[in-house]
């Protein structure tokens, strides 16, 4: 069966990214739905190398992860619809390199697979900036956090603006939550330690 090609990807179907030994980042590849009809999208992860001193998570636009997830979904893409996956990666002050893929599949279309690949290269730089012991990065609808030290024992709360907890959890080395199912509104996300340390910023769902 020959058939065009059904997604396309954003930036592209490989992200190249280096970054300082002590920086979080995030990166995302888009998935577009290229043709005229709902198409349901999934993944399985393909390889998975990268130091054992760093840390890596990963979200969807349906669902986030405490670890590299083995396989899920994106759900159903409407024409022109779009997904996307990020990968949430601390390479914890070491140096190195590293790789993570994903193979891409369509469920209506058996025969179409294809590959996202991300590739990161740690290295020192001595300009870097100290980090502070958490950040909170909320992009596309998912709120990342990233700590310093998980053993400190922090915990994350999510305040509404007249003060209720919508969300309280305790949080790993890289913690990430989708709030798509959240009411659109400006809410209050804090990170506080067990030592009291907190760390709080607005953000607002759309």
């Amino acid at each position: 069966m020959v058939f065009s090609q059904p997604l396309t990807f954003s930036p592209s179907k490989i992200l190249e990214k280096s970054i300082e030994p002590d920086y979080y980042s995030t990166e995302y590849i888009f998935i577009s739905n290229n043709t005229d009809s709902p198409l349901t999208v999934n993944f399985n992860l393909f390889s998975a190398d990268v130091p054992s001193e760093w840390s890596a998570t990963g979200c969807t636009n349906t669902f986030c992860y405490i670890k590299l997830p083995d396989d899920g979904t994106f759900g159903m893409l409407e024409p022109d619809g779009q997904g996307y996956m990020s990968i949430n990666l601390a390479a914890n002050g070491t140096e190195g390199t590293g790789e993570v893929s994903f193979i891409i599949s369509v469920e209506e279309i058996p025969e179409f697979s294809d590959t996202l690949l991300f590739i990161y290269s740690s290295q020192n730089n001595t300009d870097t900036i100290q980090q502070s012991w958490a950040q909170i990065n909320f992009s596309q609808q998912v709120i990342h956090i990233f700590l310093d030290d998980a053993s400190v024992g922090s915990r994350i709360r999510m305040y509404n603006l007249s003060g209720e907890i919508v969300l309280n959890a305790p949080l790993e080395k890289i913690t990430s939550f989708s709030l798509t199912s959240f009411t659109r509104g400006i809410y209050f996300v804090a990170v506080r330690r067990e030592d009291g340390k907190e760390l709080v910023q607005k953000i607002l769902v759309v």
